[in-house]
């Protein structure tokens, strides 16, 4: 992967397959990278999903954390994630390694309180791999789904440690039922004719917000930037979620007159 250094949302990323695409791949890089650099990551192979979700640190301690599976769409160079889903599959001596090393990270790093938007990956070995540890909330209204998920109000955390308050976050073992957002995105770059769903689909929706209409120019999502709308989703159980997420082609697509 070639990557801008400070950017988020997979912009500016990309999925390097020939070393003649390195020039324009770093190109594409450094011109969305305020800081002008750029890191080449070697692919990690990963069992299971990505791991995803934001956390809080408290007083030098990490107060809240639950893990998230992170869905992509890997009809898109380089693949963009589309959707983070509560409960995470994940073994719990794995998740509970991850909170250590993590806390361990922000120790030493001698965070105090915030939100960190955490990414990683576990392989085979069950060794954790962290992607990213940055000091922000996750985009994708990860705040939001967190909220539904775990009763847990991020946005007021933030807002209430700044201003010498506890955050009132409690921990959770587990999601309250099955949760995930979803990143509404085309495949094609066109006119956008129409947003179609399925009534299965319809019905997981409780929040929703499209910002392109009929009539705006879309491109073929390479990150954030191409984001067309944000949903919040709730599933009957996680069989059921996990299935839809990984072949959302079935239950939405993005017509476009090309």
């Amino acid at each position: 992967y070639v990557k801008p250094v400070d950017s988020s949302a997979s912009i500016g990323n990309t999925l390097l397959t020939t070393a003649s695409d390195l020039p324009a791949a770093f190109e594409h890089a450094m011109n969305h990278s305020s800081a002008r650099r750029v890191v080449v990551e070697e692919v990690i192979e990963k069992s299971g999903y990505q791991i995803d979700s934001d956390i809080f640190m408290e007083k030098g301690e990490l107060k809240y954390w639950l893990w998230a599976n992170a869905h992509f769409d890997y009809k898109c160079s380089p693949p963009i994630e589309v959707a983070n889903s509560y409960p995470a599959i994940l073994k719990k001596e794995v998740g509970e390694k991850a909170r250590n090393e993590l806390e361990k990270i922000l120790q030493l790093l001698n965070c105090r309180t915030g939100a960190f938007n955490v990414e990683f990956l576990v392989d085979s070995n069950d060794e954790i791999w962290f992607l990213e540890v940055a000091p922000r909330n996750g985009g994708s209204r990860i705040p939001e789904l967190i909220k539904y998920a775990t009763n847990n109000d991020m946005v007021k955390a933030i807002v209430d440690t700044a201003v010498g308050l506890d955050s009132q976050l409690v921990h959770v073992d587990s999601p309250i039922g099955c949760w995930s957002n979803y990143t509404l995105h085309s495949l094609e770059d066109g006119v956008l004719k129409d947003i179609w769903m399925s009534d299965r689909l319809k019905s997981k929706v409780v929040e929703k917000q499209i910002w392109s209409q009929p009539g705006d120019f879309v491109r073929k999502s390479r990150g954030g930037m191409d984001d067309l709308g944000e949903m919040i989703l709730k599933f009957d159980d996680a069989s059921e979620m996990i299935s839809m997420l990984d072949d959302m082609d079935k239950d939405i697509k993005v017509i476009v007159d090309i």
